[in-house]
């Protein structure tokens, strides 16, 4: 098959998946509210299990740092976990604010 051959079949291939994707009710009003609300879904569970995993590895670097250190920056090593939740309440309102200012 010559490349003029490829480039003419490129458009029927198109149309067909065109065609193909309205009959499966890709193209549907209906569906697309339904596709956005799966997206969002998908995007909020991968939004939580990075900010599982943020908040794990940040609890294991600072266990891993030796009492003086962690005398340094004012937390002892039974409030670890209690400084991550802090600092994480922090970073989420100050991108909530954000997100008001931007509104």
């Amino acid at each position: 098959m010559s490349d003029s051959a490829a480039n003419n079949d490129y458009p029927a291939g198109e149309a067909r998946y065109s065609l193909l994707s309205r009959r499966a009710g890709f193209g549907t009003p209906s569906f697309n509210p339904l596709v956005r609300a799966v997206v969002a879904l998908v995007g909020r569970g991968i939004g939580h299990l990075r900010a599982v995993r943020d908040r794990r590895a940040m609890v294991e670097r600072l266990s891993r740092l030796d009492d003086r250190m962690l005398d340094d920056i004012g937390v002892n090593r039974y409030e670890i976990e209690a400084f991550v939740d802090s600092v994480i309440a922090r970073r989420s309102g100050a991108n909530e604010n954000e997100r008001n200012l931007a509104a």
